[in-house]
């Protein structure tokens, strides 16, 4: 229901967005710059580094330990 909303919500934005394309080329927006090259480098580290703190073992205290039976069971070899 909610990815419903959203994608409701992105084509009614869509369709009452207009976009004058001959202010697109003076403005600069399309051409390179550092920051952007910046992020190009940024956003992996942020994925990689996100993952180190959603590890299934260790289930926020909030949260029942019924969501995670992983973390709740011990594992014997």
């Amino acid at each position: 229901m909610v990815v419903g909303l959203i994608i409701l919500g992105v084509i009614a934005v869509g369709v009452e967005t207009e976009i004058n394309r001959s202010l697109i080329g003076p403005s600069g927006l399309t051409k390179a710059s550092r920051l952007g090259w910046q992020l190009i480098y940024i956003l992996p580290v942020a994925i990689l580094t996100n993952d180190f703190f959603l590890s299934v073992r260790n289930p926020p205290l909030a949260l029942p330990p019924q969501l995670f039976p992983l973390a709740t069971s011990t594992f014997h070899v």
